[in-house]
């Protein structure tokens, strides 16, 4: 499953408190079709979470994880740096984990 560092879930925090997300709003990930034998993995902010998403929460974050990017995302670590206001996440392998 999908877990979330520290400064992920404050990044989470920080992008909620800019929009007028309720409270039980998070980022929710979805996988994006761009033609027949690609996809994109998307990253938005919702209120909720759709029918069918997983919902990860941490400290106070919340993710949603639309069924199909559960597992592409088992076994990763949601990461987050803060510049200049903005949020970048990165998804990585899970400490200790092996690389496919």
């Amino acid at each position: 499953m999908l877990t979330l560092s520290e400064d992920a879930t404050q990044a989470i925090k920080q992008v909620l408190a800019t929009t007028e997300t309720a409270e039980s709003g998070g980022i929710r990930f979805s996988i994006q079709p761009m033609d027949e034998d690609r996809a994109k993995l998307e990253l938005s902010v919702a209120a909720s979470p759709q029918p069918g998403d997983t919902q990860i929460e941490q400290a106070g974050a919340n993710v949603f994880l639309d069924e199909r990017v559960v597992p592409f995302l088992d076994n990763k670590l949601l990461d987050a740096k803060i510049e200049s206001g903005e949020a970048a996440f990165t998804i990585l392998d899970q400490p200790g984990e092996a690389a496919l």
